[in-house]
């Protein structure tokens, strides 16, 4: 069982009851508790993503609905859960100048720039932190 038809069968049993959750380990040949830490994982996944990211940051600001369902046809090509791509979507058009992010490519242009300046900051530290233990294993 994927994570994917976990979380749809989560969703047909919100809330299930332990019994439940032993049942479908039982019927898909997995241990009980290897289904529950699943679970949670999966929950505390979705919680992450559900209170974090620009959108809420910026106190939920409104958002078009056109642009939204626009931005989250782009943003099928990371996953394959509508409402994931939506919310995506809220988080890259939130905020003053953020709503013509799929309709003005400079926009995404300057967000994906500082992103990718982020991560190369966060590699520079990761690369150097390696070095240094490196040097320690060849003392």
């Amino acid at each position: 069982m994927n994570n994917k038809e976990l979380a749809a069968w989560l969703d047909r049993h919100p809330n299930p009851e332990d019994e439940q959750v032993h049942a479908l380990a039982r019927a898909r040949g997995l241990e009980k508790d290897e289904l529950e830490d699943r679970i949670y994982r999966l929950a505390t996944v979705g919680a992450k993503f559900k209170n974090n990211g620009d959108w809420n940051k910026k106190g939920r600001p409104a958002v078009d609905p056109k642009i939204v369902e626009e931005g989250a046809e782009i943003e099928m090509e990371h996953t394959d859960d509508k409402a994931t791509a939506r919310r995506i979507a809220m988080d890259h058009t939130a905020g003053p100048g953020k709503k013509n992010y799929y309709r003005n490519p400079e926009v995404a242009a300057a967000d994906l720039r500082k992103e990718m300046k982020k991560k190369a900051a966060l590699n520079a530290v990761y690369d150097t932190a390696f070095a240094e233990e490196l040097q320690k294993l060849s003392i």
